[in-house]
Formats: structure tokens, sequence, C-alpha cells
């Protein structure tokens, strides 16, 4: 992901995350892509794929990070007032704070825009995060699959991932929009 792409991000998290950008922020919907798509950017660890036009992103966290260095605090603060800016940092702390084992890479965020769905872009996505897992040294890739998102679970079981544990997160539902996602993890093939 480039600077350039940052605009056409944004616009992919309005549309492919459409829910979760209504729980975090539901009047200022924009200004929250906005937010995620600067995040993006700036985690240096961001690829998109593109056609004509960006339409799908991938990001990953390489190593864990602490529950305090995934609020986007500035970012907000820049485009929103501060009480919608500490609900976004939040929802982004909450969101992204993962455990995962140094032998593993996480995929943190996956997007798909809706009218490129079906295309194989997310089965390309997901290849792609099995060659960097293997650049990287990892032995598996995981990530989080909201439970009522069958679509994505269906993407994610075809390419060999499977669930290890669920995670019921009653406590701040009413932040993310969600209670139940699962963690699914796919084991890498030892060369």
């Amino acid at each position: 992901m480039a600077a350039a792409d940052e605009p056409a991000v944004a616009g992919l998290f309005l549309s492919s995350f459409s829910g979760k950008l209504a729980a975090m922020l539901r009047e200022h919907r924009a200004a929250a892509a906005e937010v995620l798509a600067a995040a993006a950017l700036r985690s240096g660890d961001a690829w998109v794929a593109e056609t004509d036009e960006v339409v799908g992103l991938v990001t990953f966290q390489d190593q864990k990070r602490p529950w305090y260095a995934h609020g986007e605090w500035r970012l907000a603060r820049c485009r929103l007032p501060w009480w919608r800016a500490l609900r976004v940092t939040l929802f982004a702390v909450v969101f992204h704070a993962v455990d995962f084992p140094p032998s593993e890479l996480y995929l943190e965020t996956m997007a798909v825009s809706p009218a490129e769905r079906g295309k194989g872009h997310g089965g390309r996505l997901l290849e792609f995060a099995d060659g960097e897992a293997r650049r990287r040294g990892r032995r598996s890739v995981s990530l989080y699959c909201i439970r009522d998102n069958p679509r994505a679970r269906a993407l994610y079981e075809r390419h060999g991932y499977g669930v290890v544990r669920s995670v019921d997160l009653w406590w701040c539902s009413f932040l993310l929009g969600f209670r139940v996602t699962d963690m699914m993890r796919k084991a890498l093939p030892r060369a």
C-alpha cells in the first residue's frame, strides 16, 4: 500500500465493512474509514490488490504489539471530535489487540470490494498471505472471522483454515457490533 492508495482503501473499508463502521461510529463512517486507512498505511504492513483500481486489501501483524499500540487516537482526533475519536480508538484497541505465537503471521484485516467478490481476489490475497508467512519464516497464518460472516468463513475454510477457538466478546459487543468471533489458523506445509 502506498500513500496514493489511502483514499481508495478508505473507500474499500467503507464498502466492505459498513456494519463494523456503523457499530464504531454510525454518523461518521467515512471518517472512521479514513482513520482505518491511515492506520493501515502507517502500519507498514498493508498490501493492496489492484485491477484498474484497488479491489482488495490485506494487512498483517508480524509480531504481537502491546494493546496500547493499536489505539489510533492521534489519527482519529485529526478527523473527529474527541468523544468520537475515543470510540474509534477503543474499537481499534479491542478489535486489533490479539495474541498469537511468534511462529505465526497474523492476518489482521482482509477486505475485497463488494463489486469484486466472487472473482478470485480473496483467494489470491490468502495465497499472498501464505507466501508472505513463508518468506518471513512463519509456520502458520491466523486470523479472526466474525461468526455471523458465513461467506468469509467459507472462503477461509476452502483455503485450509480451521477454527481453533471462539471468543465471546459480550463485554464489548455494544462497541463492536458483534459478539462472537472465531480464531482460525492455517498450518503451512514445511518446505
